[in-house]
């Protein structure tokens, strides 16, 4: 009922639809009943009799009385319906033309009202334009993205807790592929960040490149920009084709946009690729990085193990699937989740125990909202802070403009304008305000999303511009919203002015109504712009705490350097000769003039580490630890002068710790104190192993 009044009550302050059906009937009645009264007195005058001109009369008519009365009814309501439109925007005009008369005359309260809707305004757009991609729309070229789901697994392992993972292998893939009645497609992918040598000699640079099955291309519902995707002959198991898909960034960069490179063959690292394709623009896979080529996974999967499609422990790959209509994450989850246990035929209990779940797209590696999501969110917060601070601020000002125009206002009412014709008419002067702060804010929200882009997401190339149409109709969508919130209580004040008080008074004085409630907007405005000063300084004291943060390391003065090999048949010659090539290149950089360390290393920190069961001698069981348990990194001697790290206890590796020699490890602070508290752990025996099951190699710390 509220609703229907509120409805109402707005198509008569626009002058839409005034008049009600029953009246608009009746009139209509009236009006028929007089034509036919006419016309049946000149047929009469005719020579016809009284009952023979009426039935004549409605014959003329279509012969029936509610027919013809339907037929006028809709013409009148055309008529009136033209007219109210004529009318309509005759008033609009004349309204429109007369606020920016006003408004000329007042160019600073003008200015100022643009330039602070434009703020409030141009940054939710700007936040609407990242939100949308990460949050809405998910990566570029993804049909239905809301349907494309991650697969993850959650290990119970003790005491270590919960380990979740997005990691699986061939097999596992294989698997969930031929569950046809929950998925409409799976696919598996991997993408490597550092991946890729392009190039030659000085102008060589590490291109990032994926990794994917056939099938992730259909399954995401993108098409090539040109040539086509590779095909499941090209990616069987049993004979992988060296075929890659170039990126649209590359394509650009490195062919100049030839279309004549299909076919053609590139060199990424030592091998040569055959190119069959380029994707679209901006499209990075399932992922929100760059990705600047694509190649079969199976050709990929040689360079993991001899037997990876088979093996449950080569666990390298990211696997998606696309829901059927109807099916549900949770019904997923069970009949994943069955089926791995089932099917599982590995030697490690707590994997045999697993329990697979779905996410969406926008989830991290435990299948949680990422970091930049969640940033997005608490940005989208403070952008609606500065909206409606601006949007108080803006109202108050109209008030005591309002306050202002009393006696203009009561003048006009005096002369006999309308309360509706002149709240129009001040609602009008509020919403080209706004519309005007929302053009202005189109510019605001070009550099702010554009500083979003490289801030949220630095390195993903954005197909589209920063304000495309659905941000200009958002804005526009939210100028006249605005205009509307921030004029309606100053209109309707000023509409309703006492005329005996207002003819008399001064220009200066204001009524306590208004008053009070400039005064509670300004509460409303302080408070507001506390909240947000003080989560801006909670902010910047969290910055200037992590910029604060030791460490242990120092990553200004490191560079990484990462070498990529051939595949090559002689797995075992080829091990001992890439071994043997990176000692000489450790050596060889310990003796140039600008290094003063050198060293070897697989996993780098903060970045990249190999998860592992750990047993301690004399400990039945471990506590809990956050994280989900324990990493390591396989390290050379030099690494902790390389990377900035001072050891508090004991000493570093040397070129004698080698295959052959007793097994020692060195272990963190916080593992320290939490293994053997109060105590050196120095001379201590620990266990490490990728399989639970195989605890029984003793490194001395």
């Amino acid at each position: 009922m509220i609703v229907g009044h509120v409805r109402r009550g707005i198509r008569r302050l626009f002058r839409l639809g005034v008049h009600h059906p029953r009246f608009a009937r009746a009139d209509a009645e009236d009006e028929l009943r007089a034509f036919v009264a006419a016309r049946v007195e000149t047929l009469m005058a005719a020579g016809l009799t009284p009952a023979q001109a009426h039935a004549e009369a409605l014959r003329r008519l279509g012969g029936s009385w509610e027919q013809a009365l339907e037929d006028v009814v809709r013409s009148a309501e055309l008529r009136e319906r033209e007219m109210s439109l004529r009318d309509y925007i005759d008033d609009l005009r004349d309204d429109l033309t007369f606020a920016l008369r006003s408004l000329r005359r007042e160019k600073l309260v003008a200015t100022f009202i643009v330039l602070t809707l434009a703020l409030g305004i141009g940054a939710n757009a700007a936040m609407y334009s990242v939100i949308e991609r990460l949050l809405i729309r998910g990566p570029e070229h993804i049909a239905d993205a809301d349907r494309v789901m991650r697969f993850f697994r959650t290990e119970r392992r003790i005491p270590e807790g919960d380990l979740t993972t997005h990691s699986f292998g061939w097999v596992s893939y294989d698997l969930f592929r031929r569950d046809t009645s929950s998925f409409a497609a799976v696919a598996a992918y991997m993408v490597y960040s550092r991946g890729f040598t392009f190039g030659e000699r000085a102008d060589a640079v590490l291109v990032p490149y994926g990794a994917a099955t056939w099938d992730l291309f259909p399954l995401l519902g993108v098409r090539p920009a040109l040539g086509r995707f590779f095909t499941a002959q090209e990616d069987s198991p049993a004979a992988p084709q060296r075929v890659v898909v170039l990126g649209y960034g590359l394509w650009q960069r490195a062919f100049g946009g030839d279309s004549g490179v299909i076919g053609t063959s590139a060199n990424f690292g030592a091998t040569s690729y055959t190119i069959v394709g380029v994707a679209p623009r901006g499209f990075t896979g399932p992922q929100f990085g760059p990705v600047d080529a694509w190649i079969p996974l199976a050709y990929q999967s040689r360079n993991v193990t001899d037997n990876w499609p088979t093996s449950w422990n080569a666990q390298w790959l990211r696997v998606l699937a696309r829901l059927k209509p109807g099916v549900s994450p949770e019904q997923v989850a069970t009949a994943a989740t069955t089926a791995y246990r089932s099917a599982y035929t590995g030697s490690d209990r707590s994997e045999a125990a697993s329990r697979i779940f779905v996410a969406p797209l926008n989830s991290d590696s435990r299948g949680r909202e990422t970091s930049e999501a969640a940033i997005s969110r608490w940005l989208i917060g403070v952008t609606l802070v500065v909206l409606l601070i601006a949007c108080s601020n803006v109202a108050n000002l109209l008030l005591a403009r309002a306050v202002r125009r009393r006696r203009e206002v009561a003048v006009r009412i005096a002369l006999g304008a309308g309360r509706g014709r002149l709240l129009r008419l001040l609602l009008t002067e509020s919403t080209s305000l706004a519309v005007a702060g929302g053009i202005a804010g189109l510019a605001v929200a070009w550099g702010a999303a554009q500083l979003m882009r490289n801030v949220l997401l630095p390195g993903l190339e954005w197909p589209s511009a920063p304000v495309n149409m659905r941000i200009l109709g958002l804005s526009l969508v939210s100028a006249c919203a605005v205009g509307l919130l921030i004029g309606m209580v100053p209109a309707l004040r000023a509409s309703r002015p006492d005329l005996s008080a207002s003819l008399k008074a001064g220009v200066r004085e204001g009524g306590g109504q208004s008053s009070r409630l400039r005064s509670a907007l300004t509460v409303v405005q302080a408070a507001l712009s506390i909240v947000l000063l003080v989560g801006a300084g909670l902010f910047v004291r969290s910055l200037s705490r992590i910029h604060a943060i030791d460490l242990g390391i120092e990553p200004e003065r490191i560079v990484v350097v990462q070498v990529r090999y051939p595949t090559s048949d002689d797995a075992a010659g080829e091990s001992a000769r890439r071994t043997q090539v990176l000692q000489d290149a450790m050596l060889r950089a310990r003796s140039l003039p600008s290094v003063e360390h050198s060293t070897l290393t697989i996993g780098l920190p903060f970045q990249s580490s190999f998860g592992q069961y750990v047993r301690v001698a004399g400990l039945d069981s471990l506590p809990r630890l956050e994280g989900g348990g324990t990493s390591i990194s396989a390290v050379a001697d030099g690494y902790f002068s390389t990377v900035g790290t001072r050891l508090l206890e004991g000493r570093s590796f040397t070129r004698d710790d080698r295959d052959g020699s007793e097994p020692i490890a060195i272990v963190n602070r916080t593992m320290a104190r939490t293994l053997w508290p109060g105590r050196s752990p120095l001379g201590e025996c620990i266990y490490w192993s990728e399989y639970q099951d195989s605890l029984t190699t003793c490194s001395r710390i």
